[in-house]
């Protein structure tokens, strides 16, 4: 069983390499208390549209594949900082079993005020 456990240890060491595809982002609660983890971020071209009483907004949406100990307790509402841009968790996060979470996000765009990030939520 070591063997296994130092197999994982290793593959998330490559796969979570900053030199390669990994960067590090800031994790934060909604209770706060931030902290800089490592995780892959796919940034795929999703944009999603609302639709509010004062007129619609777009939503750029990513994907994080984090250490699922990294954010033992995520939920909804929590946030990344991912370069500089601050994306929420929309949608219920998905662990994998093995160690390892994806969590989907996305941020307000176009449609900003005074410089801050509208909190989306979905129905």
């Amino acid at each position: 069983m070591a063997n296994l456990e130092n197999i994982i240890t290793d593959a998330r060491s490559v796969i979570l390499d900053t030199d390669m595809q990994a960067e590090e982002v800031t994790y934060t609660p909604s209770g706060g208390g931030g902290s800089t983890i490592t995780a892959i971020v796919l940034r795929h071209e999703s944009i999603g549209l609302q639709v509010y009483e004062d007129g619609s907004m777009e939503t750029l949406q990513r994907t994080v594949l984090c250490s699922s100990a990294d954010v033992s307790d995520i939920k909804k509402g929590d946030t990344f900082t991912i370069g500089g841009d601050v994306f929420f968790v929309s949608a219920s996060p998905d662990s994998d079993g093995f160690g390892w979470i994806t969590v989907e996000v996305e941020r307000t765009i176009g449609h900003e005020k005074s410089g801050s990030n509208y909190r989306i939520r979905r129905n």
